[in-house]
């Protein structure tokens, strides 16, 4: 559990401390110019709860991300928002950050509209490989011509549209994972791939995880180069493949949503 205490004189001697009323661990703490006080901290993903008289009573917490962060720290920005930094724990552990505000609750951000990842290479232009047979989709997302969802396809998915519609489904909540591939006509280096997962949908945003694996001969395909955690994508979201590979064959893995699996567009840049 966590534990706070009072120093009234920069820190040489402390209060007794007491348990705070939520569990977790490993928190950080700011105090920020609007005198609210910030605990972010590793329970059930990694929360944040604020206090507005000092730490005498906390709000309730509300989650800021999906995994477990621990070691958090944060920084107050000009707009009065907060960029809060900490790591995941376990295998493939990667450092994290969220960027939230305060009032009213807690919103997360897409920290893709404030930092965006920069595009490295050109676009393949994949309806035109498609369309002169030089692209080979092969996909359990095979949901066409339903007139609960028109415009879904397979082929939706590179139609450079991000309506909800058009978007490459598997029509059944229970079906994961949901398997996407694309064979390529030749090996290229890809430098940065573009994800819409699962488009809003009158107005209500719908959350999918993913992971993407690339591969020489569509056999042996290694640790996944993106992973997407119970992201809100209603837009394209780019992710650098770093260092560059080289790759024929790109699958797409759907391993949790909200309702149907789909996957909206995929783009890829090549070096």
């Amino acid at each position: 559990g966590m534990h706070q205490a009072y120093s009234s004189d920069e820190g040489y001697t402390w209060t007794k401390a007491t348990r705070l009323p939520v569990a977790g661990d490993a928190p950080g703490v700011l105090l920020t110019s609007r005198k609210l006080l910030l605990a972010t901290f590793r329970y059930k993903g990694t929360s944040a709860m604020i206090s507005t008289n000092d730490g005498a009573t906390w709000g309730k917490p509300w989650r800021i991300d999906t995994v477990g962060g621990a070691y958090s720290n944060q920084v107050e920005l000009e707009d009065g928002s907060i960029l809060c930094i900490y790591y995941e724990e376990g295998t493939g552990s990667s450092i994290r950050a969220a960027v939230f505000d305060l009032e009213p609750g807690i919103a997360l951000q897409d920290l893709d509209d404030r930092w965006p990842v920069p595009i490295e290479g050109k676009a393949l232009d994949l309806r035109a490989l498609h369309a002169t047979g030089k692209l080979k989709i092969t996909t359990d997302m095979q949901l066409k011509n339903d007139p609960r969802c028109a415009g879904a396809s397979p082929e939706a998915a590179f139609d450079g549209s991000v309506d909800h519609m058009r978007s490459a489904w598997k029509a059944a909540a229970d079906s994961i994972p949901a398997t996407y591939q694309l064979e390529l006509d030749q090996e290229y280096r890809l430098a940065t791939l573009g994800l819409c997962l699962k488009a809003a949908w009158q107005g209500v945003d719908y959350a999918e995880s993913a992971e993407v694996f690339l591969s020489s001969d569509g056999v042996q395909w290694g640790n996944p180069v993106v992973k997407l955690e119970e992201a809100i994508t209603n837009k394209t979201r780019y992710s650098s493949v770093s260092p560059p590979t080289s790759a024929r064959f790109v699958k797409v893995v759907i391993t949790k949503a909200v309702g149907w699996p789909g996957l909206n567009e995929i783009e890829l840049y090549v070096k």
